[in-house]
């Protein structure tokens, strides 16, 4: 039943410039409000006694409850602001007379300052709208306050009554506020993770490789600099390589640079499934490629390299039914703190490069 009452109460505007999440705290605020006039109106009614002067207050109060509702049936079909405006004229109406019967300390007047924080709420209202809206809650409360009998109210101050009638006025007021509060810190929550969300998603895109899905160069500028942090704290060995496919020119040249694109992307999946949980590859650029190994020493880093490269050696590409061979050379150096990271990076790629003129298609340590 709560989740059924709490789907409709969330059912889309029917104007669509409108704020959904605003128009639901309406909702919500006429539904707290029917309910509470409908039970502050039944102990007025009882409490009353019979009394002419409180038989017509009780009146009032139920008919605010089924003005409220009214007002909530209405926000299916109306703009959220004239419905807001609406209920902020039937609360001070209602405000003024109660006030007058049982007295300011009764303090039917908060649930105006409930509404106040209910206008500043909507995001489609500019600041001038909103405090053109507060200054109207302000003269409407200073209004009421001159309403305020000197003498005697209906019920005497120390009658329980009128106690009850005070208790259960601040209490709701004080939770239409938590309600409204709720609303508000809610969407600063939402909005906040969506930030974080869509700054996390643009940081990925941005340090992603389009056609391979590797990362690239700037992810790895960052994590290479960690790398370098953490030697220098724990002392964790770590190399890097350089890896070039071997006469790629050819591949694009002879079969198009979609069985280029192919083969970088075949080859992507090779380095990815070496590097898992060894360190990490990206796409350095063009056809090259950079490994760094985490806690791995030069000689070890080699002989998984060398596997690589005999097993893209032995693998037969084929694209749309031509068959091609694809080799590669790679450069491989150990970390040095006093040489630093460009100086291993610079000679990890001259290694590369001699392995290229020494005949391709191995590895250099």
């Amino acid at each position: 039943m709560i989740a059924k009452i709490r789907e409709k109460l969330k059912q889309d505007p029917v104007f669509p410039n409108e704020s959904a999440s605003f128009l639901y705290l309406i909702r919500v605020t006429l539904l707290l409000m029917f309910v509470y006039y409908l039970i502050a109106g039944i102990f007025v009614l009882i409490a009353g006694g019979g009394e002419a002067t409180t038989n017509y207050l009780s009146i009032i109060i139920f008919v605010a409850s089924a003005l409220n509702l009214l007002l909530l049936y209405l926000s299916y079909k109306l703009r959220a602001g004239t419905v807001l405006y609406c209920l902020l004229i039937l609360s001070a109406a209602v405000s003024f007379i109660l006030t007058g019967g049982f007295g300011w300390r009764a303090s039917f007047h908060y649930i105006l300052y409930a509404l106040l924080f209910v206008f500043w709420y909507n995001p489609l209202d500019g600041i001038k709208a909103k405090m053109v809206s507060s200054v109207l809650v302000g003269l409407v409360i200073c209004i009421i306050s001159l309403r305020t009998p000197i003498g005697i109210t209906l019920f005497d101050e120390n009658d329980i009554r009128q106690r009850i009638i005070i208790y259960v006025n601040l209490t709701y007021s004080v939770m239409l506020l938590s309600v409204v509060a709720y609303f508000y810190c809610t969407q600063y929550i939402e909005a906040e993770r969506k930030l974080h969300l869509y700054n996390k998603e643009l940081k990925k895109l941005s340090e992603t490789d389009s056609l391979t899905k590797l990362n690239n160069r700037r992810f790895a500028e960052d994590e290479l600099a960690e790398l370098e942090q953490k030697y220098e704290d724990d002392g964790e060995a770590f190399c890097i390589a350089m890896a070039d496919i071997d006469h790629f020119k050819n591949v694009n040249d002879n079969y198009g640079h979609d069985a280029g694109d192919y083969i970088l992307v075949r080859l992507a999946g090779f380095f990815r499934k070496l590097m898992k949980e060894r360190g990490f590859v990206v796409r350095w650029g063009g056809e090259e490629f950079l490994f760094a190994f985490t806690d791995v020493n030069g000689d070890d880093a080699k002989i998984l390299l060398n596997d690589l490269r005999i097993e893209i050696e032995n693998t037969d590409f084929v694209f749309k039914g031509q068959h091609i061979h694809v080799t590669v050379t790679f450069g491989l150096e150990e970390y040095d703190r006093y040489s630093g990271m460009q100086a291993a990076i610079k000679t990890a790629d001259e290694k590369l490069y001699m392995g290229k003129e020494n005949g391709r298609n191995q590895v250099v340590f």
